[in-house]
């Protein structure tokens, strides 16, 4: 809101939003240092060796149900366009200004706010894998959008925020009970930790491919190549079993 206020007052003054947006990231890390107690957890003077935490922290792959869902989240991932280039699209398509683009980043946040626990109530009754692949349906609307089949502004946009929302509550809000169910308690943070890395690092290849088919074989081609692969994931992930086990405190 605040990017997009002050792009409203100061259109392409990019320099400005990112100076502002230093400022307000240098005030929450001083709040985290000045401001936060850090209590020494139990036992931790008494740490395991380097390599052992290292073998403890491997030790999470042991599960079979666990590596296909790290699999089926990275596989997905690698084939999902980033918010960024489809709030790109739109605004492109829809010959709109760039200083509607911090809004959309916005209205996602709110949907995804809106959704999240109706969402994580789907979850529970149908299953939370269910949940996590289906879920990703919502994706290929925005894309849609984005290729302006839907290219009546400011609708279109509103559209995409709502599918995104959707898409994200039902993949990020759903992954981690997914993957915590089938963790130990032992081992539950670190395998979480390892979900959300490869995610991650899937997303940022997803971005780098993503960004060379649109430069070299142009928008449509690109939505269209990363669309195919998404329902061809989804797909065989439908087609595939994965035990969901009650998460245990």
């Amino acid at each position: 809101m605040l990017a997009f206020a002050l792009l409203w007052r100061l259109p392409r003054r990019y320099d400005v939003i990112f100076f502002t947006s230093f400022v307000v990231a240098l005030l929450g890390v001083a709040a985290l240092a000045l401001l936060v107690d850090e209590r020494a957890q139990p036992g931790a003077a008494g740490l395991p060796p380097t390599d052992r935490r290292w073998a403890e922290a491997l030790s999470v792959f042991t599960d079979a149900p666990l590596r296909r869902t790290l699999i089926l989240a990275t596989a997905l991932s690698l084939v999902t366009i980033s918010d960024a280039f489809i709030y790109l699209l739109i605004v492109q398509r829809s010959h709109a200004s760039p200083q509607w683009l911090p809004l959309l980043y916005t209205g996602t946040a709110i949907s995804f706010l809106t959704l999240a626990i109706p969402v994580g109530c789907i979850a529970d009754r149908v299953g939370r894998r269910r949940t996590f692949v289906v879920g990703h349906a919502p994706l290929l609307g925005a894309y849609i959008v984005a290729l302006g089949g839907f290219n009546w502004w400011p609708w279109n946009a509103v559209t995409a925020v709502v599918c995104l929302g959707a898409y994200y509550a039902s993949s990020d809000g759903v992954l981690a009970g997914l993957a915590g169910g089938q963790l130990p308690v032992k081992g539950r943070a670190v395998g979480l930790a390892w979900v959300a890395t490869a995610v991650s690092l899937a997303r940022l290849c997803s971005s780098i491919l993503f960004g060379f088919l649109w430069v070299r074989a142009g928008d449509l081609t690109a939505v269209f190549t990363f669309a195919a692969a998404l329902v061809a994931v989804a797909s065989a992930a439908l087609r595939t079993r994965v035990t969901e086990r009650p998460l245990t405190s």
